[in-house]
């Protein structure tokens, strides 16, 4: 986000919405300010007050907004490029960080949010998918036969995924080959030996009847020539 300096438009974003609160709140906020003034300051001079007070905040909200050389945004990037460093090199701020991300998702009320929104994404992205005349679905054949064509007419692209599919499960078997071990070997074991047998025979029994005639004829054969060389060679 800072590469692209995007934090200063969240930063934009943030500074509308407080105007925003500002605005829609300001009779709340008049009489929460009057309700904590002393009793023995006037009415007009309290109102003076609070409307001076509401515009500079105002003024103070516009300017920043407009001035993309304001101290706050400086200020703004400073705590930013803080934040990040921080991130990258404090073991222990990095260790708040992550608790306080834990605590927010093991909050019920955050996971049941997030698990509604997400179940709406994919209700919605489904329906439209099957939509034949919607824009998602549009776009996504339009991608799908980008890749093909690329990969049926640039051989660098053919030749750049095969090498990304090979490195990728070459680092993905030398990662995990313990636990793939682990598993294949814990499935076979969990196997019938007689239902294991029969399936076989299901998928590759033509096959196993030649592999065992096969088998058959050529011993024979061997053994009969090496029963002539006998007999030759006495």
């Amino acid at each position: 986000m800072t590469k692209e300096n995007k934090h200063q438009t969240l930063l934009n974003e943030a500074l509308v919405i407080t105007a925003n609160i500002l605005e829609e709140n300001k009779y709340m906020i008049r009489e929460k300010a009057r309700n904590d003034h002393p009793w023995y300051i006037p009415g007009f001079i309290d109102e003076m007050i609070f409307d001076r007070m509401l515009d500079k905040l105002e003024e103070t909200l516009s300017d920043i907004q407009s001035d993309t050389e304001h101290e706050i945004r400086k200020r703004f990037d400073e705590v930013t490029a803080h934040f990040i460093d921080n991130l990258k090199h404090s073991g222990v701020f990095a260790e708040k960080v992550n608790a306080m991300g834990k605590e927010f998702l093991a909050n019920p009320a955050i996971k049941e949010y997030f698990e509604n929104l997400w179940s709406d994404i994919k209700t919605k992205l489904m329906a439209d998918l099957m939509d034949s005349g919607s824009g998602a679905r549009s776009h996504l054949e339009k991608g799908i036969l980008a890749v093909g064509k690329s990969l049926m007419e640039n051989q660098a692209v053919r030749e750049g995924m095969n090498r990304w599919i090979y490195t990728s499960l070459v680092n993905f078997a030398e990662e995990y080959v313990d636990s793939i071990i682990s598993i294949i070997s814990d499935t076979v074991k969990r196997w019938d030996a007689v239902k294991t047998s029969q399936t076989i025979e299901l998928y590759v029994g033509k096959d196993l009847q030649w592999i065992r005639i096969n088998g058959t004829i050529v011993g024979g054969l061997v053994g009969l020539l090496i029963y002539a060389f006998s007999l030759l060679f006495k």
